[in-house]
Parts: C-alpha cells; structure tokens; sequence
C-alpha cells in the first residue's frame, strides 16, 4: 500500500556469509524504498542489499548507503513478485531490520536538489551541496555565464555516489559531459559561446547510484555582471513594447481619421443630393405653374374665338 512502511526483522547468522530472502508484490509503477538497517542491540552490523526482479535478474543493490546501513531507492514499472535479498558485507553478523516503503509512480520519496548554484567566494568559487536520493533522478542547477568565461566544473561524490556530469546551454543542447574523470568523480570544462543561464545536470551513474555530492563551478562572471545585463535587455523590451503600443495608437487614429474622412465625404455628398433634390422640386413647381397658365391661356384663346364668331354670325344675320 502507498504510503506505508513494512517492517521486519531478521539475524544474520554464524558462520558467515549468511543472507535472508523476503519477498514483496509491487503494484504496476512504483516507486519503492528500501533500508536496511542495525536492529537495537546490534550496533555495527555492515549491510548489504540486492534486489532482485521477478525474472530473477538483479535490478538493483547497494552497500553503505547511510554510514554502514544499505539502501536502494528505485521505481519500478513491473508488476509481480520482487526478491530483497538482505546479507552482510564480508563476514558481518548480527541483528537487523528491513523496511519498506511504496510511492506512486510520478510521486516522489525525496525532493529533487539544484536550481541556481550558490554564490562565488571571495576567490571566485562557487560550491553547492546535493543529493541523489533515488534511481534515475537528476539535480539541475543553473549557472549564469557571460560569453567568453571559461567554465570548470567538478562534481565531487560524497557518500557512494558513481556521478555523471552533462551541460547544456541556454538553448538546451548538450554542450559537454563527463564520467570518471578522477576516480569516479566528474568534471568538464567549457568556453561560453553565448551568454545566459547554463545548466549543470549531475546523475547517478547507470540511473541506480546514489548518494551525496558537492558541484563547484568556477570561471563564470559574476553574478550582478549578467543581471547588470538583464536589467538593461528587460528596460529595453519595456521600452520596445512601449513603442509598439505607441504604433498601435498611432494605426488606431489613423483608422478613425480615415474613418471621420469618409463620413464627412458621405455627408457632404447627402448635403449636395439635398439641395439638388430641392432644386429639381422648385423647377417642378414652376413647370406644374407654365403648364396651368398655358391651359388657362388656351381656354381663354378658345373662349375668345366663340365670341368672335358669334359676333360675325350677328353681324351677317343684321
């Protein structure tokens, strides 16, 4: 069950080497953490584990992973039946105790280290303390770099620890790496090409060591250097941004401009209809007005010549 540490204990016997078997099911991915540790009263008992997978092949193992107390911290994809194979190192004897402990896969039994690397020394050193607690995990640590600075870094393991050293740069792309070069420790060295924030990744070996470390980095410039640098870049996109809204102002008056032009052509373009439309209604009235005087004057023309003719017609009649 997640969450919850199995407990057992167990002796290993004379005459050495001795080793016990306990089993365990493990629910599909997770992440299990084993101790094995000197029970009460049996102080000094040097440990030694192996875990075994359930087609028999080992996974995993580990001697002094606390002082001379074993431990594996590892995940586990695989369902079925896993075998801890708990012994001593050497001829060790004594009592002990086993424990157990699940995590849900994509959850975690520790906190991952890294991120920003301490600040430089009065020598220009910078030293950071971490810890790979569990298989397959990787610290991160960000270092700040000016083009131009020659980067050394060491990754020293502590306790146990097998460490591999990458670095990328501020693009991500592998730029350097190293395993073993003094003894099992790691280091790389490295001209910055471009400025900005490199990252120093340090692993376990294999994905199964762990253990403590110290990562020193020398050679980058100082810190308030590259945030002098980033100040003046953020003032500048402050002031390009500013600009840019500044043109977005500018565009919008243009539109609305373009916009008032147009309405103010519309309505003198209106203004000019109206005054032709009263125009051709005032020509309409006078010609309504021609046209009526003209009939008046035919009727007047036709009443004139009844009378004449009658007039005529008097006159012979007389």
């Amino acid at each position: 069950e997640v969450g919850v540490v199995y407990t057992v204990s167990g002796e290993l016997d004379s005459p050495a080497p001795d080793e016990d078997e306990w089993t365990f099911e493990n629910p599909e991915g997770s992440i299990v953490q084993i101790r094995m540790v000197s029970a009460p009263g049996s102080p000094g008992v040097d440990t030694y584990l192996v875990l075994n997978g359930p087609n028999g092949q080992q996974v995993a193992m580990n001697d002094d992973f606390e002082g001379l107390h074993a431990g594996i911290n590892i995940p586990l994809a695989d369902s079925g039946q896993y075998t801890i194979v708990a012994k001593g190192y050497g001829n060790t004897t004594g009592l002990y105790e086993l424990r157990l402990e699940f995590a849900s896969l994509g959850g975690s039994l520790v906190e991952e280290g890294g991120g920003a690397i301490d600040d430089m020394d009065s020598e220009g050193q910078s030293t950071s303390y971490g810890e790979i607690q569990v298989a397959n995990q990787e610290d991160v640590w960000e270092i700040s770099a000016l083009s131009g600075d020659n980067l050394l870094i060491v990754l020293d393991g502590i306790t146990y620890l097998d460490p591999t050293l990458t670095l990328l740069d501020p693009n991500g792309n592998q730029v350097a790496y190293n395993d073993d070069y003094v003894g099992r420790d790691s280091q790389v060295s490295y001209t910055v090409e471009n400025d900005g924030v490199y990252l120093a990744v340090a692993r376990g070996y294999g994905g199964h060591s762990v253990g403590d470390y110290w990562i020193t980095i020398t050679g980058n410039s100082d810190r308030e250097a590259l945030d002098g640098i980033t100040e003046n870049l953020e003032r500048v996109e402050a002031d390009l941004a500013a600009a840019n809204e500044l043109v977005v102002e500018a565009n919008e008056l243009v539109v609305e401009a373009s916009e008032m032009a147009a309405a103010a052509v519309v309505t003198e373009l209106v203004e000019d209809a109206e005054v032709a439309e009263a125009q051709a209604a005032a020509e309409l009235v006078e010609a309504e007005q021609a046209a009526f005087a003209a009939e008046e004057a035919e009727r007047n023309s036709a009443q004139a010549d009844g009378a004449l003719n009658r007039a005529e017609q008097a006159e012979t009649e007389a």
